[in-house]
């Protein structure tokens, strides 16, 4: 006996025939069902569309299965199966399943539909109820159904959910939902090769050029100093991905930060984290993120003006003209440089316009300028933007959650250097990068007894915001052993020619470790000596914290006498 209810194709194929795309016969109908769920019906009624049929557990056997139909175990393959298609403009859960487990799939798949798509539930073992318009009130009657809680939402996804939906009807046996708002999909760079092809349909995407990746061994010798809680460890040898430059034209969106999109798909180099997982996928200051990263609302750039035509290159970066994601954002992505200038001499180069909260102040950029970015074809962004064309290299650093530093980056380091760096044997040889008393993220509570320290071992303690770009790349150029406390401090350290030792101090909850990446490029040792947090204030990534002289004193007394 047939579980299944013509009805309801023909029911859904009429509430969605208003779509242009419908009316076009280029919509995306993706049907999710159980093994059980006789599709036919549905298949028939929409074979003027581009129909794909998910299945639950084992893909079934012709005649059921049909050519390009996809069998899922569960809904972290479904999602990258949604992952790999364009927009959707109809979804309908055929399963038979829960009502549980029918609004879990519709709390996460509903944003992989295009804005004004519809998504259907069909439950026709239900009997058929009065139809009802949902408000919000009505949606979380439907999302709690008999438990009688709205349970596995949060207030702020009910509320999304409620956003993002124009119209509704809901009835025991059928119920649907027509999406309104913009959402986007993330895409990694470890698997941009195969989902942009997939997901792009009018824009194009093409890869100008590939470094190959490989296996880094530094000669680095790495010591911890064994802390009693051990952080997660950085050694010597890195594997490094492929860096890719790559070009993209159509209407794309430029979100603020380093956000861009094309065709509801966030493109990778929009991630501090490019190659992590979705966990890692993280976009600063966008209004919505949903299943782990997995899809973002972005801020909205569609009423954005339109930048002059031009082929754009991204150069920007988080936290628009911090000095610590300037180096690790924007340098990181400076590898390129030369290839770009040949294939686009007229290229403009997109740069973050600085904040506020950091006095606007655009000198440390004179690096970019170092390198060979020309300043007179720079483009200031601080806002939402349209854009048709963008050139993008991919990051060349990565600190987190898995590290690595291409050598290719290490070469742009060096470019700096020859052009800002000003040879001086009178400039100290062993320097320590202190912080200031009173520094409210990550700040040393017993700062004043460190630097001390470092001062009766014959080091010059400095504090690189007190020193112009040039005073702070003479001051590490021309060290050999640079000290610091872990941070943005220490990243001056890529002006470095060549260094006998890097002396790291970090609290055990800082998980930064872009000095290292760096050390690793240009010192024969480095060593970390790791200090508890003040957990009285927390034990995050921003906790004070004190340098425990009863735990490491000894011992960086010991390596500073050596050095």
């Amino acid at each position: 006996m047939s579980l299944a209810r013509p009805d309801h194709a023909q029911e859904t194929y009429d509430v969605a025939a208003g779509s242009p795309r419908m009316r076009g016969r280029r919509a995306l109908v993706v049907l999710v069902a159980s093994t059980d769920r006789d599709v036919d019906p549905w298949r028939d009624r929409f074979a003027d569309q581009n129909v794909r049929v998910l299945w639950t557990g084992d893909l079934p056997k012709e005649p059921k299965a049909r050519a390009g139909d996809a069998a899922f175990a569960d809904s972290a393959a479904l999602r990258e199966l949604l992952r790999r298609m364009p927009p959707v403009d109809c979804f309908v859960d055929l399963r038979t399943a829960t009502h549980s487990s029918r609004v879990e799939l519709w709390g996460w798949a509903y944003y992989f539909l295009r804005p004004g798509g519809l998504y259907v539930v069909s439950a026709p073992t239900a009997r058929a109820g009065r139809q009802s318009r949902a408000g919000a009130s009505t949606l979380a009657a439907w999302v709690s159904g008999a438990a009688g809680s709205v349970s596995g939402f949060t207030e702020a996804e009910l509320k999304e959910l409620t956003a993002a939906t124009a119209r509704s009807s809901i009835r025991a046996d059928l119920s649907w939902f027509r999406r309104r708002r913009a959402y986007a999909v993330t895409v990694t760079e470890r698997d941009a090769d195969e989902v942009l092809p997939q997901r792009l349909r009018k824009a194009s995407h093409e890869v100008l050029l590939t470094l190959p990746g490989g296996r880094f061994e530094s000669p680095a010798v790495v010591d911890h100093h064994e802390p009693a809680r051990m952080p997660r460890r950085v050694e010597s040898v890195l594997d490094v991905p492929p860096m890719t430059l790559r070009r993209y034209e159509g209407d794309i969106g430029f979100h603020g930060h380093m956000a861009f999109s094309v065709e509801s798909t966030v493109l990778p180099s929009s991630f501090r984290y490019p190659w992590g997982n979705a966990k890692y996928l993280m976009l600063p200051h966008q209004p919505f993120s949903a299943h782990q990263n997995t899809v973002y609302r972005l801020r909205d750039a569609s009423k954005a003006p339109l930048l002059p035509d031009a082929e754009y290159v991204d150069l920007t970066h988080p936290f628009h003209g911090h000095f610590g994601h300037l180096i690790a954002q924007t340098v990181a992505r400076l590898w390129a440089l030369d290839e770009i200038e040949a294939r686009y001499p007229d290229a403009r180069f997109l740069l973050p316009e600085p904040t506020a909260s950091i006095g606007r102040d655009r000198r440390p950029y004179e690096m970019l300028f170092a390198a060979g970015v020309p300043r007179d074809r720079v483009t200031w962004v601080s806002k939402p933007a349209r854009l048709r064309r963008l050139i993008v290299p991919s990051l060349g650093l990565q600190y987190s959650p898995s590290l690595f530093v291409h050598p290719a980056v290490a070469e742009t380091w060096s470019r700096m250097r020859e052009q800002l760096v000003e040879v001086d044997p009178s400039s100290p040889r062993k320097i320590f990068v202190s912080r200031r008393y009173g520094v409210k993220k990550r700040g040393c509570r017993n700062a004043s007894a460190v630097d001390q320290l470092f001062e009766d071992h014959g080091f010059t303690v400095v504090y690189p915001e007190d020193h112009p770009l040039e005073g702070q790349a003479k001051l590490f150029g021309n060290a050999r052993v640079i000290a610091g406390f872990g941070g943005s401090g220490m990243y001056n350290s890529i002006f470095a020619d060549h260094l006998d030792a890097m002396i790291i101090l970090n609290s055990q909850s800082y998980s930064g470790r872009t000095e290292h990446l760096i050390g690793l490029t240009k010192a024969d040792r480095v060593d970390y000596f790791w200090n508890p947090p003040l957990e009285s204030e927390g034990a995050d990534y921003t906790s004070p914290w004190e340098f425990d002289f009863n735990r490491n004193g000894g011992a960086l007394r010991a390596l500073l006498a050596s050095l």
